[in-house]
């Protein structure tokens, strides 16, 4: 759902469908500087470590260097996590405020939520469980 939400925000999105509908989940982004900072983190785990070069570094990573570094930076281990970033270009501010100053993409929208839905991102950070305190 938020992949959809940021689609539909997103000004490189534009023409790429008609309607959208969304299951769960808020627009929400980074700042880039936190993406660059959240980037570099990530390059140091799979040893990319020249923060000018990392992308080049990354790309002659395999795949299961990249996911075993990738699962390392659990969002619950250590604060970082993947997802959109606010570039100026593709997403030119963040989604909320695109969608508050009517910025987005103007199609049908459906969107919907489950009860107890977010149990898969917080149940991680909780391996012995949970109590009322």
């Amino acid at each position: 759902a938020m992949s959809v939400f940021h689609h539909v925000a997103s000004a490189g999105s534009a023409g790429l469908f008609r309607a959208a509908i969304i299951e769960s989940g808020p627009p929400s982004a980074v700042s880039r500087e936190y993406g660059l900072e959240n980037m570099i983190k990530f390059g140091r785990r799979v040893g990319c470590n020249n923060a000018s070069d990392i992308r080049t570094c990354l790309l002659r990573k395999s795949p299961e260097e990249l996911v075993t570094a990738g699962s390392a930076g659990s969002m619950f281990k250590n604060g970082s996590s993947w997802g959109p970033v606010v570039d100026g270009h593709d997403l030119p501010d963040f989604p909320r405020s695109l969608f508050l100053q009517n910025r987005t993409r103007a199609v049908p929208l459906l969107a919907g939520g489950n009860t107890d839905e977010a149990n898969v991102f917080i149940w991680p950070a909780f391996p012995n469980g949970m109590n009322r305190s």
